[in-house]
């Protein structure tokens, strides 16, 4: 039940928001992310196991719900839904031209994209690349 919280409660809404957010420095951001929360998994594990020695596993998985329901709520603090230019920036901290208007940021961050080659893909197009 833990694993499958972590994974919906907040794994896909950042990694949606990280692929959003990164598109130059996207493989570094990731793997920052990802050391980050291997080095958060052992501490958890750590905490959990002290807490098993010290009181039952029923009051263990209780204490652990609390954390998880003050953390989850937390993460959705830092997760923004939309891509960045609807906050009126761009990927990567792009710098945005004089006189930039709403309907002018989306396709400065398009452009943006597409000057580093990135490509937006469906389900059905990403399952069919070789490289998936």
């Amino acid at each position: 039940m833990v694993s499958v919280e972590h994974t919906l409660g907040t794994t896909i809404a950042i990694d949606k928001m990280m692929a959003d957010w990164f598109v130059r420095k996207r493989g570094l951001a990731f793997g920052i992310r990802f050391g980050i929360m291997s080095g958060v998994s052992v501490i958890a594990l750590s905490i959990v196991s002290w807490l098993l020695t010290r009181y039952d596993w029923r009051t263990v998985n209780l204490i652990w719900a609390i954390v998880i329901f003050i953390c989850v709520p937390l993460a959705f603090f830092f997760v923004r839904e939309q891509r960045p230019e609807h906050y009126g920036l761009l990927p990567d901290g792009a710098k945005l031209a004089e006189n930039s208007t709403v309907d002018n940021i989306v396709s400065q961050g398009e452009a943006y994209a597409n000057s580093v080659q990135e490509g937006e893909f469906t389900f059905r197009q990403v399952i069919r690349t070789l490289a998936f």
